[in-house]
């Protein structure tokens, strides 16, 4: 409850993708304790293989279309373009 009350927005999934070694074996699992049982069933985490990661995330409806192409997607991300696109549109 603590969390979810903090955060304005409703998650239908949270993809945790490649996370460093400490995230998977010491955060994540503390993490797991104080989030409700509904978002804790709503967090994933993938590491392992790309071709293994791409394969599970096509399984919950993400392919590649979808994800960036720095875990093996088709979108290019280009945040200092959009930054200035919303700076030049005063946003």
């Amino acid at each position: 409850e603590s969390i979810s009350g903090c955060i304005p927005i409703r998650i239908g999934g949270f993809h945790i993708v490649q996370p460093p070694w400490f995230f998977t074996k010491i955060v994540f699992p503390f993490m797991k304790v104080i989030m409700p049982d509904r978002m804790r069933k709503r967090v994933r985490v993938y590491s392992g293989g790309e071709a293994k990661i791409l394969k599970e995330l096509k399984e919950v409806g993400l392919g590649r279309e979808v994800l960036p192409s720095e875990i093996g997607g088709d979108v290019i991300l280009d945040i200092e373009s959009w930054i200035l696109e919303m700076t030049s549109r005063g946003l």
